[in-house]
This record gives structure tokens, C-alpha cells and sequence, in this order.
């Protein structure tokens, strides 16, 4: 009876951890928030930037209240950024 339990224990626990793992594969994070230790999923990236990084809603709030970086336009077009992603490695 005790490793049946125990058996059903594990597989919720292993079902619960890959489930998990998988959710955040397809996730893009904003990063100004990883740095903070934060996991929050990210909508937004600074067109503007040279290099831009993946952020979240209140990321891109801050980022346009900024002096320095106020007029930057903001994309909520994720795929925009892998895309640029892709060519700045290229170079």
C-alpha cells in the first residue's frame, strides 16, 4: 500500500516538474526581470535599441520613462525579435 502511494507520489511529481520545463521552452522572459531573479514573461522588446532585450509590461513602461530612452518605439511583436536575434549573430 505504502509504494503504491509513494509510486503515485512520484509520478504526479515527475508529471508536475516536465510539464514545467516544457511551459517555460516555448516562454520568452524578460530579461531586465531574470536579472532580478524574477521569471515574468515577456510581450514587449525596444525597437530602437541596439540591442534589444525581450520585456515584459512594466519593462516596457520603465524603458519609455526613461530620459535616455523615452522616444524608443516599443514592439509587441516577439518574432520581430528572434528575427533580429538571428541577423546580429550572423555578423
Amino acid at each position: 500500500m505504502y509504494i503504491d502511494f509513494f509510486n503515485m507520489l512520484y509520478k504526479i511529481h515527475f508529471t508536475i516538474f516536465f510539464r514545467k520545463e516544457e511551459m517555460h521552452e516555448n516562454q520568452i522572459f524578460c530579461e531586465p526581470c531574470l536579472y532580478g531573479d524574477k521569471e515574468i514573461k515577456a510581450f514587449y522588446f525596444c525597437k530602437t535599441c541596439a540591442d534589444p532585450e525581450p520585456l515584459c509590461e512594466n519593462g516596457a513602461q520603465q524603458h519609455t520613462r526613461h530620459k535616455a530612452s523615452r522616444e524608443h518605439e516599443i514592439s509587441n511583436d516577439l518574432t520581430q525579435l528572434s528575427r533580429l536575434d538571428d541577423a546580429s549573430n550572423q555578423k
